[in-house]
């Protein structure tokens, strides 16, 4: 659609799909921002804006449905022919009395580790895909109760297995809304960066609390003594698949921060990071407009 886009500005959560989104502060906050015109012709952009966004929304269950069967099935596929390879080869090696070539064993596991990586890679486009258009119902959090679950979720995980962490959780909370599904899973990705990018410390550190900032907006912080990385570099964590670290190094995708960033975006909040090398790694995040946090991305970004 051509022309000023009457959405910019507004935050993700003001356009549910129910039909309340067309009425009210929306409308208002709408008219507000386009120039001034007929009723007629705002009624005719509204709608057209709103014929995009289901159209957007059409489009994302469409990819959602490739990616989680088209997809899969190649995968599939490479994953079986290169464990019927190998055992082809072995077999023919044995009946020579032959061993198998080192080279050709070290090609099939990646081959079969790079299609398993692909898997998690495709999981994690379906889960940043789903994010933007997830059932949103803002309600009162228990964000102690939500902070210790997130924890607990990610030390029942691979990451955490065998490793010494001392843990620092506020034992008060302030008043905070949010959808609750969505921000459990925002923190159980930051729990899981920090515990990830703490591997190397024989005992790790992490503290989840929070502050008010200038504003008076809590700003919930996940602080760990891991890795650190460079902080000039730190616009690029929030890309998906982006990393800063070689995955040789530490286990991972490159998603977390990308998917909480999508998160906060859906509740008009904002999130930032602070690090630096060796020295661990802060991330703050807000639930609503803050002072210190920047202004939340679309949701669509």
């Amino acid at each position: 659609m051509s022309g000023a886009d009457p959405f910019r500005g507004l935050p993700p959560d003001a356009l549910p799909t129910e039909p309340a989104w067309l009425r009210g502060e929306v409308r208002t906050r709408i008219s507000d921002a386009m120039p001034q015109e007929d009723a007629s012709a705002l009624r005719a952009a509204l709608d057209a804006s709103r014929a995009e966004l289901l159209s957007s929304r059409s489009e994302i269950d469409e990819f959602c449905r490739v990616a989680s069967h088209d997809l899969r099935a190649p995968l599939r596929h490479i994953t079986a022919y290169a464990g019927i390879v190998r055992e082809l080869v072995t077999e023919r090696c044995a009946d020579a009395g032959v061993p198998v070539d080192d080279e050709l064993g070290e090609c099939l596991d990646t081959l079969d580790q790079s299609a398993h990586r692909m898997a998690r890679m495709i999981d994690a486009m379906l889960a940043y895909a789903r994010v933007a258009h997830a059932p949103f119902e803002r309600q009162p959090l228990d964000l102690g109760a939500m902070v210790r679950e997130a924890r607990d979720t990610v030390l029942r995980s691979p990451v955490a297995a065998g490793r010494s962490i001392v843990w620092d959780l506020a034992a008060d909370w302030p008043a905070c809304d949010g959808d609750p599904a969505l921000v459990g899973q925002l923190l159980v990705h930051l729990v899981d960066n920090a515990v990830r990018f703490t591997a190397r410390r024989p005992v790790a550190h992490i503290a989840v609390g929070w502050r008010h900032d200038a504003a008076g907006v809590p700003e919930i912080q996940v602080r760990d003594d891991g890795a650190g990385f460079d902080p000039a570099r730190a616009g690029r964590l929030f890309r998906l698949f982006e990393r800063l670290h070689r995955a040789s190094d530490f286990d991972g995708l490159g998603t977390g921060l990308a998917l909480s960033r999508r998160i906060v975006a859906r509740h008009g909040g904002g999130i930032r990071v602070e690090a630096a090398p060796s020295a661990g790694c802060t991330v703050s995040f807000t639930l609503q407009p803050g002072a210190d946090a920047p202004p939340a991305l679309p949701a669509g970004d």
